[in-house]
């Protein structure tokens, strides 16, 4: 018969030689994610001002195809992050 985990049974994260549950890794990624999402969209158009990618309309929709796509992979590893399942108790 198997007894129910609690709490008690899992051994939370090292991060910076602290340990940090599921629920701070979760609240953390969530501000990382906003405040990253906001800096990037910012620093992009502020490229494609600089870049005046409205010159070639070919130019544009690479930029900001290419633009559009970029911040996933950090995102998708900051989420990958949160989701991490705490490490049980050996």
């Amino acid at each position: 018969m198997r007894r129910m985990r609690t709490g008690a049974d899992y051994r939370e994260a090292d991060i910076g030689g602290r340990r940090v549950s599921i629920r701070m890794r979760k609240l953390a990624g969530t501000v990382i994610l906003l405040v990253f999402i906001i800096v990037y969209s910012l620093l992009a158009m502020a490229v494609a001002m600089v870049l005046q990618v409205r010159a070639n309309k070919i130019a544009e929709v690479a930029y900001y195809v290419v633009a559009g796509l970029a911040w996933l992979p950090p995102a998708m590893w900051i989420i990958w992050w949160m989701q991490k399942p705490d490490r049980p108790v050996q």
